[in-house]
């Protein structure tokens, strides 16, 4: 099940910034893993979390617990460019552990 946690507060995020939420290690441990959030500038509303419980049990959330960190950070505006090939590199399309656990 996945629900949306109010976190209690609201920011005014500047122009140029963005702020983000991430689980924290203590939560995914226990089988609720948050997913990561984006609050953009111009919103103004309660911040919340997203969470999913994988347990299949009842979690209750505490007012006062710890289940995210919030960071803000810059946000550059960059223009992409459309291309018929991307450059050559060693690892080229390799992913997902190909580069060693």
């Amino acid at each position: 099940e996945t629900v949306k946690i109010p976190l209690g507060f609201a920011v005014e995020i500047p122009i140029g910034y963005e702020g983000i939420t991430k689980g924290r290690s203590g939560l995914n441990s226990k089988g609720l893993i948050l997913q990561i959030g984006c609050i953009d500038p111009g919103y103004t509303g309660e911040v919340c979390a997203i969470v999913t419980n994988l347990t299949g049990q009842n979690c209750i959330v505490e007012d006062g617990d710890r289940i995210c960190q919030f960071k803000i950070q810059e946000s550059k505006k960059i223009q992409f460019e459309k291309v018929d090939k991307l450059a050559d590199s060693e690892r080229s399309d390799k992913g997902f552990g190909s580069t060693g656990v």
